[in-house]
Parts: structure tokens; C-alpha cells; sequence
């Protein structure tokens, strides 16, 4: 009991002592209580004096605690009335579904989150004509299942007007695909609005619309004309541009050299003229292939001829009128042989070298040109029959076939409708479709020879011209003889230096052939038989002519080579042609009946077409043309 009592004196004590510590101090004043905060582990979190009746402040920072929350205080602390221990109350964490939605309500995104966390959102799909700008919702803190969808607004571009140099209009904002609305375009002197550089129906981005102004161009007429005011062109030229001259026109026997006024900057109407200068052209006078002199006259004027003289022959013209000229030209004296006769007492006629030499080498298989098969023996020549014959076996032919007649070295020495046959040599002779076959394989010169039904014909292009000359001279030596002693005014003494001539030429060919030489040679034969023509009183001199059937010297193609033909017939003393104007079903003219056949690369310049320029050429020298004709019959043998 004495302890009991001491005890609480002592505590009696305490009090008062505490009570006046206070009071004393002046720093408390009434009584005070222990409040303990505790985590949901037992911890002391915080521990505070409150005064009696008063609230205690709970700490501002818990503890985390996986997967749960903070809820509450077990007990309240609002009004302390003695110590307190408070025990944080946790619970735990709910998970929540949060769904993304696109601005027409389709789902983007279904994501689960854990309570008070924040959603991943989706990147927001891009709408034509609008911009993503927010979420409807807030997602930082999830405390609820959420619906979060997409926000957009209407995009909007800028679109600027600029007018001439690029002075602004206006400026319009305008929503997507809608169209802008553009401002009247200001007038500009001197130009014409044409347009906008740009479409603006449906605007999809920022957009510079400018206006388009087109310059106001003046334009004017440029006239080319030809020399004689003819129209060439005409065209409208833009001012200040050039005129696209035309070509000028080609003018005879003159050059062009400009146009008379400039029009590469046109300000005006222009009428526009060629210039001209007439041109030059080199005259050639030549004789016996001689030039004698060569003048230089401008078109339309006159050359003046030399005068020329050559012994023996008279001067008859010149082969081109030397009047009025208009292009280039060789002009040749035409002479006419002084015919005269003359007499020798004892022809001095060479020999010619033999060809014997020749021959050995032609029958070689490298020159058969031809085999004729199924060649008959003798008798009689039926239809299309080819027959041989020699002076041993009957010649019973007509004159309606054709024949060639080889001498005993094996040449072609004559061909003719009905031949003679030659000592020790053979004749080939054809009817029908072997009149044919040798007309067309045979010629003069040709080496044939003959065994078992069969005549091969051997010919190289040199050694047959060769050997044919030879056989032309032999003939002509047998008509000069006959000729003299037939006592004809001929002038023996030009042809026989003329044969002799000849002779020279073909020993010449034996050592070394030349084309040239060769032609040379027939020309002076062919001469010679004219000079073998006895003249008469009478005074025609008369050869009938095909057209482009002569030699290659005298083709005929072109006018130049129709002159030439022509010059040799004056010069020999022709004054009469007989001209064959059609053969064959064909005509050497156009005809509205008969097929033309001098047509394709045949040019007759200065005519219109071969019988102009025939006829008008022959009559420059003199000569007469008459027609000759072909009538009523289906052909003529020109295949």
C-alpha cells in the first residue's frame, strides 16, 4: 500500500513538473497527444505531436506497393484525443480496357491498362482533306474503361493570285478540293489576259495562281514574187520577226543573187523581189576534134563563129545554132568532102598481118559460147529445121530462112537469107525458130566447127572482132577492085590511103587490142563504103535509119548523141533520111495508139521527145526526114 501511494505521488510530482516546465517556458499551452503513421508493412512512416482536439497531417509520400493503391487511413485523425496509431490501407490495382477510335468510329486500337497509368495511342490514320489535331479524351491517368477517339479538322490551303509581273491580287484560303475563287485580271496596254497559268477547280496543297497576258503583236503581209510579178508565196509575219523566204525560182540562163529588200525584221507590208544576173556560157568551137576557140557569151546573146577552112572538104555549118544562147555548148564544123574522082594507075593496097596465130587459141572450152544440137545433115530444110551443108551435099534452101556460111579455117565469114558456099568450108543454114537461134547466136567472125549432128560455136570478144575486121577489109578490097574496073568516078587515091589506114590500125590490134582503135577502124570501113557509092546526077542521097539501133558510138538517148549521128550522115553526104517511126507494135513518139519505146532514160534536152528532136536537128543541117512505117503487120523479127 506504502508503494502504491508513493507511485502515484510520484506521478502527481511528474505532472506538476511537466505542467510547470509549459507553463514556465510559454511554448505549450494544453495537452498534446503522439500520433504514429505506419505503412501497410508495420514501418513508421511519420510520428507527430497533435494537439488535443486538433487534426494531424498525414505524410505527403506512401510508400508503392506492387499492384496496389493507396485507399485510406484506418482511422480518422481529424480531432486527436489521444495517441494515435494510423495504418495506411492499400488496395490493389484494376485493369481497364481503353479503345481507339478513327474519326468514322472504326477501331484502331483495344488496349488494357493498369489502373492510374497512361494508354499508348495509336498513330492516327491520315484523312484526305483533313489534319489530326487531339484526342476527345483524356488517357494519362486510366481509372475507368475508356472510349478515346479521333479528332480532325477540314484542312485548309492558301492560294495566292499574282497578275502581270507578278503583282499580287489576292489571297484566298480554301478547303480542300473546293475551288478558289480568282479576281477579275487588271487590263495591261499592250497585252491581252489569256488565261491562268494554273487550275484551281480542286485545290489539294498551297497554290500561286498567275495570270497569263499575251503581248499584242502587230502582223503584217510579205508578198515574194518571181521576176515577171508572179506570186511565189505570201505570208503573215509577226512584227519585229523574219519572213521565211521561199526558194527563188530557177529562171533560164539566169543566177539568182538575192531579194531586193531586207525582211528579217518586218514593221510593215512588204512586197518582196528576186534578183537576177544573167549567166555566162563557154562556147567551144571545135573542128576534126581540134578546139579551134572558145568564147565566154552571156545569155541570149550571139556567139560569133571563126571562120575555118580544111582542104579537100567545104565548110557546110556548125552542128548547134550559135544564136541566142542559152547554155553551154561544143560546136562542130561540118565539113562536106569535095567529091571528086581520081585515078591510080596500080593500086598500092597493103596486106594485113594474118590471124592464123589467133585462131589456134579461140577452140578452148573457156570460149564456147554455144552448142547447136540436132543439127540435120543435108537434104532438105523443113519448119524449124537447122541444116548443115557443104559443097558435097544438096543446098536446096528458100529465101525464107536464114543462113551463115564458115570458111575452111572454121570463121563466120557471111550471113544472109541464102549464102554460097564456101571452098572447103560448110554452111549452117536455119528455118522457123533456127532462123531465130542463129540470127541471135551468130555473128561475123564467130568460129564454128562441125562433127555428129553437133556445131559448136567458140567465140572471145577480141580475137572475133579482129578476125571480123579482117573479113570487112577483104570485101572492101574486093569493091575497090570492082569498082575500078567497072571504070566508077570514084576518088581512088583518099580511099586508098584510107584503106591503107585501116590496115594500119587492125597490125595495131594484133599486138595490142584497144576498144578505141578497134571502133576507129570500123568507122573508116563504114566510110569507105560510102565512098565506093558512084554519085550520080541525081540529087538524093538517101539511107533508111532505126532509131536506137545504131552502134554504141551513135546511141541516140539524148540530143547530143542524136547530133552526132546526124554530123557523120552530113558529113558523108546524106540529105535524105528515111526514118523508121515505128516497128514492133512500137512507136519512137507518144501515141494514143501504139506503146512508146523511146521512154525510160532517154532525155531529149530542148525537145519533146525523140522524133522532135530527130527532125528539127536533121533540118538544121539540111537533111530531109521522111516517115517510114511498118503497117498492117503483127511484127517485124525484133524480139
Amino acid at each position: 500500500m506504502r508503494r502504491k501511494s508513493l507511485a502515484i505521488i510520484t506521478i502527481i510530482l511528474s505532472l506538476f513538473l511537466m505542467v510547470g516546465c509549459f507553463n514556465g517556458g510559454g511554448e505549450k499551452e494544453g495537452k498534446y497527444y503522439t500520433v504514429t503513421f505506419v505503412g501497410r508493412d508495420g514501418s513508421t512512416l511519420k510520428t507527430e505531436q497533435v494537439k488535443e482536439g486538433e487534426s494531424a497531417t498525414a505524410p505527403t509520400t506512401l510508400p508503392e506497393v506492387d499492384d496496389y493503391v493507396f485507399s485510406n487511413w484506418d482511422k480518422s485523425f481529424d480531432a486527436v484525443n489521444g495517441d494515435l496509431r494510423i495504418t495506411a490501407v492499400y488496395r490493389k490495382l484494376k485493369d481497364f480496357t481503353v479503345i481507339f477510335l478513327d474519326k468514322e468510329g472504326v477501331i484502331l486500337k483495344i488496349a488494357t491498362v493498369r489502373e492510374g497509368s497512361e494508354a499508348n495511342a495509336p498513330t492516327p490514320p491520315t484523312v484526305e482533306g483533313y489534319e489530326f489535331t487531339n484526342w476527345d479524351v483524356d488517357f494519362s491517368n486510366i481509372t475507368s474503361n475508356l472510349n478515346v477517339t479521333a479528332v480532325y479538322k477540314e484542312k485548309t490551303y492558301t492560294v495566292k493570285f499574282l497578275g502581270f509581273d507578278d503583282a499580287h491580287l489576292k489571297t484566298e484560303e480554301v478547303v480542300h478540293l473546293n475551288a478558289a475563287t480568282a479576281p477579275v485580271a487588271p487590263e495591261v496596254e499592250g497585252y491581252n489576259f489569256t488565261g491562268w497559268d494554273k487550275e484551281f477547280d480542286e485545290i489539294t496543297n498551297n497554290l500561286i495562281v498567275k495570270a497569263v497576258y499575251e503581248k499584242i503583236i502587230k502582223k503584217y503581209t510579205v508578198t515574194f514574187l518571181t521576176i515577171d510579178e508572179g506570186i511565189i508565196r505570201r505570208v503573215e509575219v509577226n512584227e519585229g520577226e523574219a519572213a521565211e523566204a521561199p526558194n527563188a525560182p530557177t529562171v533560164l540562163g539566169h543566177n539568182f543573187l538575192n531579194w531586193d529588200i531586207d525582211f528579217s525584221n518586218v514593221t510593215s507590208d512588204l512586197t518582196v523581189r528576186p534578183i537576177y544576173e544573167k549567166r555566162t556560157y563557154n562556147i567551144i568551137f571545135v573542128s576534126d576534134g581540134i578546139e579551134i576557140e572558145t568564147q565566154q557569151i552571156t545569155f541570149q546573146e550571139d556567139a560569133t563563129p571563126p571562120t575555118v577552112e580544111k582542104e579537100g572538104y567545104k565548110f557546110i555549118g556548125w552542128d548547134e545554132d550559135t544564136t541566142n544562147i542559152f547554155r553551154h555548148l561544143t560546136v562542130n564544123a561540118m565539113w562536106q568532102k569535095i567529091i571528086y574522082a581520081s585515078y591510080v594507075s596500080e593500086f598500092a593496097l597493103n596486106d594485113y598481118t594474118p590471124y592464123t596465130n589467133l585462131l589456134e587459141t579461140i577452140e578452148v572450152e573457156s570460149n564456147l559460147n554455144y552448142t547447136f544440137e540436132n543439127v540435120k545433115y543435108g537434104g532438105p530444110r523443113g519448119t524449124n529445121e537447122l541444116v548443115y551443108y557443104d559443097e558435097t551435099l544438096t543446098h536446096n534452101t528458100n529465101i525464107y530462112g536464114l543462113e551463115v556460111a564458115i570458111n575452111s579455117e572454121g570463121i563466120v565469114i557471111e550471113k544472109a537469107t541464102k549464102v554460097t558456099i564456101p571452098v572447103g568450108g560448110f554452111v549452117l543454114s536455119g528455118h522457123g525458130t533456127s532462123n531465130t537461134l542463129l540470127n541471135n547466136r551468130v555473128r561475123i567472125g564467130d568460129y564454128i566447127t562441125y562433127a555428129n549432128n553437133e556445131a559448136k560455136l567458140y567465140r572471145n570478144f577480141q580475137i572475133s572482132n579482129i578476125v571480123g575486121l579482117a573479113i570487112e577489109l577483104d570485101k572492101v578490097e574486093q569493091e575497090i577492085i570492082n569498082a575500078n574496073n567497072e571504070m566508077w568516078a570514084l576518088d581512088y587515091v583518099e580511099i586508098e590511103n584510107m584503106y591503107n589506114e585501116v590496115i594500119s590500125v587492125f597490125n595495131g590490134l594484133l599486138e595490142d587490142y584497144v576498144a578505141i582503135d578497134y571502133k576507129r577502124a570500123e568507122e573508116l570501113i563504114l566510110t569507105m563504103r560510102f565512098m565506093l557509092i558512084e554519085p550520080k546526077s541525081a540529087t538524093v542521097r538517101a539511107m533508111w535509119h532505126y532509131p536506137a539501133r545504131s552502134t554504141t558510138t551513135y546511141n541516140e538517148m539524148n540530143t547530143f548523141e542524136v547530133q552526132k549521128f546526124l554530123n557523120k550522115a552530113k558529113s558523108i553526104g546524106i540529105n535524105r533520111i528515111y526514118l523508121n517511126t515505128n516497128f514492133g507494135g512500137f512507136s519512137v513518139y507518144p501515141s494514143e495508139y501504139l506503146s512508146h519505146r523511146i521512154t525510160v532514160n532517154y532525155t531529149y534536152e530542148g525537145y519533146d521527145d525523140y522524133l522532135h528532136a530527130f527532125i528539127s536537128e536533121a533540118h538544121l543541117r539540111g537533111i530531109e526526114v521522111y516517115a517510114w512505117t511498118n503497117t498492117l503487120i503483127c511484127g517485124d523479127g525484133w524480139v
